[in-house]
């Protein structure tokens, strides 16, 4: 080699060497550990986190006491509240039973004397409806309805003539006549002048027995109900082939006799009329 080339070396060298001679200085600097010294620091910090560990424990402890403390008071107090609202609620339906009570016992006492009012009622009604068909009865007690007689004439006189004949001629009895009218088609109303008239017609009417006219009392509306259920049960006594003899309030069935009676409103067995 040459004289030059070694000299231009030495002085690349020399450029070099200051660079290299810093970084050996930086690497001085740093400390260099121990291995005991490292387990020693491991173990500070191991303490530390024990510490760390054992203060959030003992907090986390502490809020769950206080929560629950918190909670118990809580609920004390919803406890307490909520035995006053009861208390409350129990007297204010103590309160309102008392006055259904009351108001239930007004109900009744009214009911019943509305009842008793009623009572009373129907029974004055049923006394004036009493009194009113007895005086009903009482007009027409001489009185009896002919029905299936023909009279051409429509004044009362020639009327009465000609109910008078007829009763001679075809119910063989002789009767004085008070009065005759026309109440509907072949229909009469004929009054006598006494009770025994009449009495006389109604026991002589069956010599008209196959003819097509009939003699009937002059009945009250009440009374013809009454004759209308009588008619029922004789009806349904003849349908049986039982013997039936019908009257006036009365029915008699293979010679047993019924009688109307007024305060049931229905037949009973009578031992005579």
């Amino acid at each position: 080699m040459s004289s030059k080339g070694t000299e231009r070396k030495k002085r690349d060298r020399e450029v070099e060497s200051p660079k290299e001679n810093e970084q050996v200085f930086q690497r001085s600097k740093i400390t260099v550990r121990s291995p005991l010294q490292s387990r020693e620091k491991e173990n500070q910090e191991d303490i530390e986190m024990e510490e760390v560990k054992k203060m959030i424990s003992k907090l986390a402890t502490q809020i769950r006491d206080d929560i629950r403390d918190s909670n118990k008071q809580l609920l004390n107090e919803w406890n307490t509240q909520l035995k006053e609202e009861l208390k409350t609620i129990r007297e204010e339906l103590k309160q309102t039973r008392d006055q259904l009570q009351g108001q239930n016992q007004e109900i009744r006492d009214k009911y019943e004397e509305w009842k008793r009012a009623k009572e009373e009622m129907g029974k004055r009604v049923g006394e004036v409806e009493s009194q009113l068909d007895r005086m009903e009865r009482e007009k027409r007690r001489n009185k009896v309805v002919m029905m299936g007689l023909d009279i051409e004439t429509g004044e009362q006189k020639q009327i009465i003539g000609k109910v008078t004949k007829f009763l001679e001629e075809k119910v063989k009895v002789e009767s004085k006549v008070k009065s005759a009218y026309k109440i509907a088609e072949k229909v009469y109303v004929v009054e006598f002048e006494n009770r025994e008239e009449k009495i006389n017609v109604m026991k002589s009417k069956k010599n008209l027995k196959g003819s097509s006219i009939y003699i009937n009392d002059d009945l009250t509306k009440t009374e013809r109900k009454i004759q209308n259920k009588i008619k029922e049960e004789a009806t349904k006594e003849r349908n049986k082939g039982k013997v039936v003899r019908m009257g006036y309030k009365k029915l008699t069935v293979d010679g047993r006799n019924f009688k109307w009676n007024e305060e049931e409103g229905r037949l009973k067995k009578a031992e005579n009329f």
